[in-house]
């Protein structure tokens, strides 16, 4: 929770501009899915760019509704930007899909800054897309990229949950993969915070959930406050206050996604990761016990008062080594600006105490895990051990740290959970 993303599902820290990492999940099972209706518009696509700038990288983009996700892998660098788009009427007739785009977000890179604007067209039929930028540092390039297209592929691995399957208010709360006609869903709740929609985690919990009971689910992932609406956090600074009030409706939309499943007979269970532990949580004081079964996994239910406190005024602090001591953290980097909000996002959760929060409810259908070595929310300490154990919670121990610890217990979790209602 308490650290940004460092790689996709469980934390991200912002890394400096040029950083190398390793992707650990990718759209490899994703080539194409494609749809445009009056109200929705899907467009997922991996390709590889032909054209004079950027030659041979591998990019993937992802087009939900008002918003795009374009990922590029480029000399062993992985770029990683958001933003709103609208419709264009600049394109040619050829061009099914053409948008005028803004960034929002940008990750790992100064050649794209927060503000830059380009035009995405995209020629289904040829399998062509189309990058003109319009502004910034790469104002006037076109960046051409083949798309590969296997339309058989898609549609079992990435579900369009357009308003032909959900209602258009879950609709717009929700990402999916899987099978949509499964009697089983598993609702993921993501880590961050960040302004990104976790799709790659989604992917990763998807594999995790092939080896278990729930092979044949839909996976779902629903949005949180600061990924449905980005540009509140990117052009303004928020206070405590108003993160809080963002979180608030963060824990809703998860609540309304579950309550939807729930109400058309399916077996649901929720998957909260990172900052999405503390949302699980959350939504467990507001709402009940109202899912099946439930993983959350390295987050905190009562953390120091010196975190969240300090992560409140937007400021970064971490544990020593031994996963219990409160210290500054090292400087991790500028997110154009979002940072300090996405901060006080996470200690919008993490001043409540969630040992007397949860002290009524049932939580017999939970797993959780911690790290030992957790130097981003701690380890679990014997007074929330404790807890767990006195309200029948199954708890599983990770001798590694936070990303580490999420790696190395996600499908032993995924499996427990799944046998919860054995």
């Amino acid at each position: 929770m308490l650290a940004q993303r460092k790689v996709n599902i469980a934390s991200c820290i912002i890394i400096p501009c040029f950083t190398v990492f390793v992707l650990l999940v990718g759209f490899s099972t994703m080539d194409i899915a494609f749809t445009q209706s009056e109200d929705a518009l899907r467009y997922f696509a991996k390709g590889t760019v032909t054209g004079e700038h950027f030659k041979d990288s591998v990019i993937w983009t992802q087009i939900n509704n008002a918003q795009i996700t374009i990922i590029d892998t480029w000399e062993s660098q992985r770029t990683k930007f958001q933003g709103t788009v609208t419709q264009s009427i600049e394109c040619e007739s050829n061009y099914q899909i053409c948008l005028d785009a803004k960034v929002t977000h940008v990750l790992n890179t100064a050649a794209i800054r927060v503000g830059d604007k380009f035009v995405i067209k995209v020629d289904a039929e040829d399998n062509v897309q189309k990058y003109e930028w319009l502004s910034g540092n790469l104002k006037e390039f076109e960046i051409e990229a083949k798309v590969t297209r296997d339309s058989k592929k898609s549609s079992k691995s990435i579900i369009d949950v357009g308003n032909d399957i959900f209602p258009k208010d879950i609709d717009e709360y929700t990402f999916a993969r899987g099978n949509p006609q499964s009697d089983i869903v598993l609702v993921y709740a993501q880590g961050g915070p960040t302004s990104l929609l976790d799709t790659e985690g989604l992917s990763h919990i998807y594999d995790s959930g092939m080896h278990s009971k729930l092979k044949d689910a839909l996976f779902v992932n629903v949005h949180q406050a600061q990924t449905l609406m980005p540009e509140l956090f990117v052009e303004n600074s928020i206070s405590f206050d108003q993160a809080k009030q963002h979180d608030a409706k963060t824990t809703q939309m998860l609540y309304k996604v579950i309550k939807y499943f729930k109400d058309d007979g399916k077996t649901v269970y929720v998957v909260g990761i990172s900052f999405g532990a503390f949302v699980v949580q959350d939504l467990l004081v507001a709402n009940g016990n109202i899912a099946d079964g439930y993983l959350i996994m390295v987050g905190r239910l009562n953390i120091q008062d010196a975190i969240w406190t300090s992560f409140s005024k937007g400021i970064v602090m971490e544990f020593d080594d031994d996963a219990l001591t409160p210290i500054m953290a090292n400087d991790i980097g500028k997110d154009h600006g979002v940072s300090e909000n996405m901060h006080k996002l996470a200690a919008g959760l993490g001043h409540k105490r969630y040992v007397e929060l949860l002290e009524d409810v049932n939580l017999s259908n939970v797993v959780y895990v911690y790290g030992e070595k957790d130097n981003k929310v701690g380890k679990l300490s014997d007074l929330e051990l404790e807890f767990l154990h006195s309200h029948n919670a199954t708890v599983l121990k990770s001798q590694n740290g936070h990303l580490d610890a999420v790696y190395e217990k996600l499908d032993e979790g995924i499996q427990k959970m799944a046998d919860t209602l054995n």
